[in-house]
């Protein structure tokens, strides 16, 4: 899922299907047990990079599987504070949920922050001087933003993670970027910007919408071209 975000597996369909193929691999019940432990660890970990939401109950309940066993249960509690942790970045950060405000500076030291950015449906590509398939996607980035750059509806940023000023100042004069070009500080993964957005891989794209939700989050770039073609309207909600 990580490797080809393209996919149209789910990470449910992985869980559904996972454990019936182990018991088909490895008769072994010790062995069993801890492959099962290990693929079980391994989604969960995918989904936390992918910011992916899932069935937590289907979840738990192989977790609950797990216990029963005497060679896996010493590592659910392992497995459940991994599922805690993911439950709690989705309690906070997922599609829907009202986006974390950012103060970022741009090349020449102008601050932006997401609330002033009312109205608009803010564009985001996360990248580093470092991120080849990063660099590999500038072109299909510059031609999204040209393509849209009349329409006062969006707004494109760029937000580099680079852990040192001149490694995303060289990449901006290098790849000549489109849209904002901000940067998220020399904390780069640890930065409240990454932090917040639970940025643990990039490429990254996202997607906040006029009335400052998330619309999408670690969207592959297809997910973010559909996007932008259905929504070239301003979808702010008024009250009435």
């Amino acid at each position: 899922m990580l490797t080809n975000p393209d996919t149209k597996i789910t990470y449910n369909f992985l869980l559904n299907n996972g454990f019936p193929i182990i018991d088909k691999w490895f008769i072994d019940a010790e062995t069993n047990a801890i492959e099962k432990t290990i693929f079980l660890n391994t989604i969960i970990r995918d989904a936390k990079i992918s910011n992916v939401e899932i069935d937590v109950e289907a979840f738990r309940n192989k977790i609950d599987e797990l216990e029963k066993s005497e060679y896996s249960k010493d590592y659910v509690s392992i497995l459940d504070k991994n599922l805690d942790d993911l439950v709690e970045i989705f309690s906070k950060v997922a599609v829907g949920k009202r986006a974390s405000d950012f103060s970022l500076t741009d090349e020449n030291g102008k601050i932006y922050k997401l609330s002033e950015m009312s109205n608009k449906t803010i564009v985001i590509d996360v990248w580093a001087s470092w991120c080849a398939p990063c660099i590999a996607s500038f072109p299909k980035w510059n031609a999204l933003a040209e393509k849209y750059k009349d329409n006062k509806n969006f707004e494109f940023l760029t937000v580099s993670i680079d852990k040192k000023t001149e490694l995303w100042k060289n990449g901006l004069e290098k790849h000549q970027l489109e849209g904002i070009k901000l940067y998220a500080g020399e904390k780069a993964f640890d930065s409240d910007f990454a932090v917040n957005y639970n940025i643990s891989a990039i490429p990254c794209y996202i997607v906040i919408d006029a009335n400052g939700e998330i619309a999408l989050l670690n969207a592959n770039f297809k997910e973010l071209e559909k996007y932008a073609e259905n929504h070239q309207v301003n979808n702010l909600t008024f009250l009435k």
